[in-house]
């Protein structure tokens, strides 16, 4: 009995060691740790809306660039949702380290958010090519200054900065609730103009192969984005501002940029389009010299 209750012990010793050595390494192979950083960021509002490609990769470059210094993270996609929600869920502070892509704006401040002092499109977002309403394109081609670009009516998505900067320059806006009603809303004539920044209007032309580009004029403004987090992500919020740096500073950021959007920035054709200068007066409260980033359009193509 002594040596069958001495087997059992062995075979029970063997299989507790088995156990132990495997979930040992399965810890050591698995990437997640528990006192890895949990970011969070929203979804793409649809299927065809590539807008979030270059900052999710963005977001993730800057942390990849502070692994050494900060540790490991872990990327959290949430829920789709439109800019109006994505404001909301940033001030609500439900997710972990829930970042926001947006405009800079003081009421943001006083709202309960802080942003990362980085401009995350290096000025380029400010400059605005618009698709144009079947009735309206041959208008719009003839059209030689603002004065009688304002005659024309633009749509804008509900709760993006450019509602504010359009209007404030004496443009009437259209405010759309989803982004993906604003092509079918232009297509059937609703308004006559969607600007969009030169840098997205690669994808959005592949998805709506039906829409026409004007390649006549573009507005420039001062546009920056930034990351937005609750004021209370502080650390969170100064690791991706310093991987921003460090991703500037080596190259990186500057050649994720280029891989993202030379190709629309190119189909654009800049060189060859009147430009018209807005005033936008909420730039005016950004902390810091925001400017000094500012990409030259014709760098892109180098």
């Amino acid at each position: 009995m002594s040596e069958r209750r001495g087997l059992d012990l062995f075979v029970i010793a063997g299989r507790w060691l088995r156990s132990s050595l495997l979930m040992l390494v399965l810890a050591t192979l698995s990437p997640v740790h528990a006192d890895d950083l949990v970011v969070s960021y929203r979804s793409p509002e649809s299927d065809n809306d590539r807008r979030l490609d270059y900052t999710t990769d963005l977001l993730r470059l800057a942390l990849d660039k502070t692994v050494a210094s900060h540790g490991g993270y872990r990327f959290e996609h949430q829920d789709r949702m439109n800019k109006v929600r994505n404001i909301r869920v940033a001030k609500s502070n439900v997710h972990p380290n829930f970042f926001a892509v947006l405009s800079f704006d003081e009421a943001f401040g006083k709202d309960g958010l802080d942003y990362v002092r980085f401009p995350l499109h290096l000025g380029v977002v400010g400059y605005r090519v618009c698709f144009t309403a079947p009735a309206a394109r041959a208008a719009v081609a003839k059209i030689d200054n603002v004065v009688e670009l304002k005659k024309f009516s633009i749509g804008q998505g509900a709760g993006w900065q450019d509602v504010n900067v359009l209007r404030s320059n004496g443009f009437e806006v259209a405010e759309v609730p989803s982004y993906e009603s604003l092509f079918a809303m232009l297509n059937k004539d609703r308004f006559d103009l969607l600007c969009r920044g030169i840098n997205d209007v690669a994808g959005e032309m592949q998805a709506h192969p039906e829409l026409v580009l004007d390649h006549s004029f573009m507005l420039s403004y001062a546009m920056p984005q930034f990351f937005y987090t609750h004021k209370d992500n502080q650390s969170a919020r100064q690791r991706v501002e310093l991987g921003l740096k460090r991703a500037y500073a080596d190259g990186s950021l500057l050649s994720l940029f280029k891989l993202h959007f030379r190709q629309s920035i190119e189909a654009a054709e800049p060189r060859k389009r009147r430009v018209f200068k807005l005033s936008n007066s909420a730039v005016t409260g950004i902390d810091f010299d925001f400017k000094k980033y500012d990409l030259d359009l014709n760098d892109v193509s180098h």
